[in-house]
């Protein structure tokens, strides 16, 4: 604990500790609405809104008095441009309200991302934030095992693994956490076993549950984009296949445990239990969504139609299309979705750099994951769940933090981003102060008004105003 005082000691102002602070406070309230049940009675998935909301308001209150990491000038440019079209579009959206909500998620995000970048140079941030991280991944991992045991005693034995995972309001979102997490597991392990810490073999056995539970969950996405993200680091960098390597064989033992608590025990016990395979061939419904999100892009080709507006036209399936790329296009349109994916490429190319060196295990994790969520993102709702979405942006601020030298805020970026933060922060605030404490009855009212059901997107609600179904 004294390392760390001392750490802290190094901020160069009051302020800057205050700063610090109320952003660790913020993420630690974020962090565990996955753990427990406990804001105002919301399900999972508006539990888990809400804290994201408090900690980008958060970010765009500090960031109004606090200087945020600086960025090259033609990044600097691409942001404003993209930030000035989601706003023209959203004015021209059928809801803009509504609109200018999701906007604001996306800005408070990058306000969040660009805080952490300059907070997070001080190595005691960086820690906190990780371990914030880890103690809330492992809780759900002790709690996957709490349950499974319990289950395996109860009268009806239920050996359901999407019954036995806790905070989320669908298990299969975990994946989307995962992803960002195993690359950052196996980094700490190795890290703890080179220092001879004699806690590393618990950061092992997190591991080998978490993958447990990814082969538990079945989900293809997940594995794929974990599995091809560990693998295109070696063309970075050849000796990064130890990396690919060690990942792999903590999967085996992921998936050997897994047989063991679905298959072995299960079948010695004489009871049922319920596996999911992750080879399957169906696309499980997305063609149709995405053939509704391409349809809305070649209506609104340039501008889209406004951000969350996929959510404004009901289908059977989803609030939003599964696929990051069609969503951008059908919702900012082209020009948009040509800065947002040139911002995308242009960091991880800067990423992938920085760790063409002989770099640390974690640097080399925080690219895997960021990688490998966007790749999760081509197929499944990364950037529209609120939990997952947001400790990405966490990941990427520690990236900057990280992998970008410490200058001087140029007046420019200072004043663009204390306007976005101070707008930011309205709006959220907004939503919390106006629209949280009477969700529950909104919710029921729209039900009831429109007799469809919620798939998530913002609320748990999941589709903005709208007439009702039997009048589409």
């Amino acid at each position: 604990m004294e390392g760390y005082i001392v750490q802290l000691s190094t901020l160069s102002s009051p302020s800057k500790t205050s700063a610090a602070g109320l952003m660790l406070i913020a993420t630690a309230i974020f962090a565990s609405t996955a753990i427990d049940a406990w804001l105002l009675d919301l399900d999972w998935h508006n539990q888990q809104r809400a804290g994201q909301l408090i900690l980008l308001a958060t970010a765009a209150a500090v960031a109004m008095w606090r200087p945020l990491q600086t960025v090259s000038p033609l990044t600097f440019s691409l942001t404003i441009a993209a930030l000035l079209l989601g706003a023209y579009s959203s004015i021209r959206a059928d809801y803009p309200a509504w609109a200018f909500k999701e906007l604001s998620i996306y800005a408070g995000s990058l306000i969040t991302a660009l805080l952490i970048g300059n907070a997070a140079k001080v190595p005691a941030i960086q820690s906190w934030l990780i371990r914030f991280f880890l103690i809330s991944t492992a809780a759900t991992a002790w709690m996957f095992a709490t349950y499974y045991s319990v289950a395996l005693h109860i009268e009806t034995p239920n050996l359901d693994p999407y019954l036995l995972l806790y905070g989320f309001d669908n298990p299969r979102f975990l994946g989307q956490l995962q992803v960002l997490l195993l690359p950052i597991l196996l980094a700490k392990m190795a890290e703890m076993r080179d220092k001879k810490s004699a806690y590393w073999p618990l950061i092992f056995a997190l591991l080998i549950m978490h993958w447990c539970i990814a082969w538990s969950l079945g989900g293809r996405g997940m594995l794929a984009a974990a599995f091809t993200a560990h693998f295109v680091v070696i063309l970075i960098r050849r000796s990064y296949w130890r990396i690919f390597a060690g990942q792999a064989v903590v999967a085996a033992f992921g998936l050997l445990l897994h047989v063991v608590l679905f298959v072995a025990i299960p079948d010695w016990m004489g009871i049922d239990a319920t596996t999911r395979s992750a080879i399957r061939s169906s696309l499980s419904g997305r063609e149709t969504i995405w053939l509704i999100a391409w349809e809305m892009f070649t209506r609104n080709p340039i501008l889209g139609t406004g951000p969350l507006h996929y959510s404004a036209v009901w289908n059977h399936i989803a609030a939003h299309p599964h696929q990051l790329l069609l969503q951008w296009l059908a919702e900012w349109g082209a020009l948009a979705t040509i800065v947002l994916v040139t911002i995308s490429v242009k960091g991880l190319l800067h990423g992938a750099r920085f760790i063409q060196n002989e770099s640390k295990p974690i640097d080399v994790a925080i690219w895997i994951g960021i990688v490998s969520a966007l790749l999760l993102a081509q197929v499944d709702g990364m950037l529209v769940m609120p939990y997952p979405s947001t400790w990405l942006a966490i990941i990427c601020g520690l990236a900057l933090a990280r992998w970008t030298p410490a200058l001087a805020p140029s007046l420019s970026q200072t004043c663009f981003f204390r306007c976005v933060g101070f707008t930011v922060f309205i709006l959220i605030t907004n939503i919390l102060l106006t629209e949280l404490p009477h969700l529950k009855k909104a919710e029921q009212a729209f039900h009831e008004t429109n007799e469809i059901g919620s798939p998530p997107r913002l609320w748990s609600q999941g589709w903005i105003p709208m007439p009702n179904k039997s009048s589409q």
